[in-house]
């Protein structure tokens, strides 16, 4: 009767834990023949039974750990942990989604609903609308992955806007992305690559009225990078057409309290069709970013402003089933409009792609010193990191410092980026002149 008992115990284990393999009780039909075969001796149906439980036991600890990895239930879940399987969106040319200024960078990467200056091209142009001079320049540099060694990658951004009138402004932005040096060595092929990514954007932006402003940009993009023939390793390129819709409200909420709301549709264009298939299928970061700020005049030379922007990706999920990629077939209008609802993981798979980005900065006459905290799901990404920046703001130029610093939870090639940024402001330079 007990070895009965254990078989029985046994049969029930397996039964739970296997049903997902290929939904058939290999495991206890092999049982089954064991006891048939040794049913007629207790002390070997015993030994047969510990033998085949530990036997599964160590094949349980094996399956246990790749399915970990790579198994995933169609509601998203691991099967045998019962947590999100990690599930991020591949994009081509990333570089369009890093922040590029560091008073930004400095909150978290929030910058949707903050005051306006040169840099607002990146976030949400329609801003520019309310810029209090008539025209403004910046230089931004950003050394990137100096945590993993490399020395070479870099992000460049220059932008520039000019006032038209009291309603329209004009802006321009020019984007490079410097990859670093590359040597590949394949089989019999040796060669050294530069692969180089770069964006143009032009925008214009009226305001309505003096709460409300919208703004339109048109991007040119291109991308190098690496590809081969059945001979060589050869360049690949690439270039996309792409566009955003941005606005802005801004409203006094008491005599020293103002509020600024802002949403920008990013990036939504032609994929990047390159001489062979990349990652992503070609998609951008088609993004959509909605802003809130809060800006507190405590007195005449003193201020608080308080930012949070939350962030999605316009694009489709990659399904439970992969490698099947017939997903990114779709248009890029149809991956914009389903990405709402097309996670395997449902509604809470669709809120765990969105980022979240909170920053605080504080004023005293020309400083300002900025904290901020950018998060995003482990199984998107698991970008978590906290922010600190500096300004320096002269009469006719402001200086910008921004450092994310290491993480005790973990490595990442983030850690320790600095940024800065070069503003300056040609209407107050012609005031200082004239005054001398």
């Amino acid at each position: 009767m007990y070895h009965i008992i254990v078989l029985h115990v046994c049969m029930k284990f397996i039964d739970s834990s296997f049903n997902f393999f290929y939904k058939k009780k290999i495991f206890s039909l092999l049982l089954l023949q064991a006891y048939i075969f040794s049913s007629k001796n207790k002390r070997i149906m015993r030994n047969t039974i510990s033998l085949i439980c530990l036997f599964i036991s160590l094949c349980l600890i094996s399956f246990t750990a790749d399915a970990q990895i790579n198994l995933c239930d169609a509601d998203g879940t691991n099967p045998l942990t019962g947590k999100p399987c990690v599930n991020a969106i591949i994009t081509s040319v990333p570089f369009l989604r890093i922040t590029p200024d560091a008073r930004s960078a400095g909150m978290g990467d929030a910058g949707i609903a903050t005051s306006p200056d040169a840099n607002a091209i990146h976030f949400n142009s329609s801003k520019l609308a309310f810029a209090e001079h008539s025209s403004g320049f910046s230089a931004n540099y950003t050394p990137l992955l100096r945590a993993l060694g490399l020395e070479d990658v870099h992000l460049f951004y220059l932008t520039n806007y000019v006032r038209l009138n009291r309603q329209q402004t004009l802006g321009i932005g020019l984007r490079y992305f410097d990859r670093g040096k590359y040597r590949l060595d394949d089989y019999q092929v040796s060669a050294d690559f530069s692969p180089k990514e770069y964006e143009l954007a032009l925008s214009y932006n009226r305001k309505f009225n003096e709460r409300f402003a919208a703004g339109l940009t048109l991007k040119y993009i291109y991308s190098r990078l690496v590809g081969r023939d059945p001979y060589d390793l050869i360049p690949i390129d690439a270039q996309a057409i792409a566009s955003d819709l941005s606005f802005t409200y801004k409203t006094p909420l008491t005599h020293k309290l103002d509020l600024t709301v802002g949403s920008v549709i990013s990036n939504l264009g032609t994929k990047m069709n390159y001489e062979e298939p990349q990652p992503g299928g070609g998609f951008l970061p088609s993004n959509l970013g909605i802003g809130g700020g809060l800006t507190w005049e405590i007195n005449e030379v003193q201020s608080l402003h308080f930012a949070l922007d939350i962030n999605r990706l316009l694009l489709p999920t990659p399904p439970d089933d992969a490698p099947n990629f017939d997903y990114l077939e779709k248009s890029v209008l149809a991956a914009a409009l389903g990405s709402f609802t097309d996670a395997p993981g449902g509604f809470a798979e669709e809120m765990r792609e969105n980022t979240y980005s909170l920053g605080l900065e504080y004023r005293y006459k020309r400083l300002a010193a900025r904290i901020g905290h950018f998060n995003e799901h482990w199984t998107k990404g698991n970008r978590k990191y906290m922010t600190l920046g500096m300004e320096l703001n002269l009469n006719f130029a402001t200086l910008n410092v921004s450092y994310l610093p290491a993480s005790s939870k973990g490595r990442s090639p983030l850690d320790n980026t600095f940024r800065c940024s070069l503003l300056l402001n040609f209407t107050q330079l012609d005031k200082d002149r004239s005054a001398e």
